[in-house]
């Protein structure tokens, strides 16, 4: 899965034998950044979290990024980038 990081969005790009599919989301950014995910890992740490908002610290597209729920700051999720 490919996710691309844009001032005020966020969009999500999956290709598959299946097909194509796209979603955008608004995200609080004002930067530019396009990272890869394994689109599994990505779907089950998104569906642990209970905040309606998250927070996702990085550094570089290659830099695994921190995590956070805003409905429990204490935890803390780190999930692998893959080349896109």
């Amino acid at each position: 899965m490919k996710v691309v990081f844009a001032a005020g969005e966020l969009r999500m790009t999956m290709q598959s034998e299946a097909g194509e599919a796209e979603e955008f989301v608004t995200a609080e950014c004002d930067f530019d950044l396009e990272v890869g995910f394994n689109g599994k890992y990505l779907r089950e740490m998104l569906s642990t979290m209970k905040g309606p908002k998250i927070s996702m610290a990085m550094s570089d597209p290659s830099a695994p990024p921190l995590i956070t729920d805003e409905a429990d700051p204490r935890r803390e999720i780190v999930v692998m980038p893959m080349r896109v």
